[in-house]
């Protein structure tokens, strides 16, 4: 018998705003992205570049845009 496999859900994720910028509904946004993939969902996240910071976009766990 043959093993059923899902495909892993891609998941885009756009907000106004990502750490490294600091508030509320970014800190929101970056829990809900690191849950996804802890359950094993490729996320992508768009965003502005308000307070970007390569540094920080290296240690990100999903792909930031």
């Amino acid at each position: 018998m043959a093993k059923i496999t899902l495909p892993t859900p891609t998941i885009a994720q756009v907000t106004s705003y990502y750490p490294p910028h600091l508030g509320g509904m970014e800190n929101v946004v970056e829990r809900i992205v690191e849950g996804l993939i802890n359950k094993e969902c490729v996320v992508s996240v768009y965003t502005s570049d308000v307070g970007y910071s390569r540094k920080a976009v290296i240690g990100a766990k999903a792909q930031v845009h």
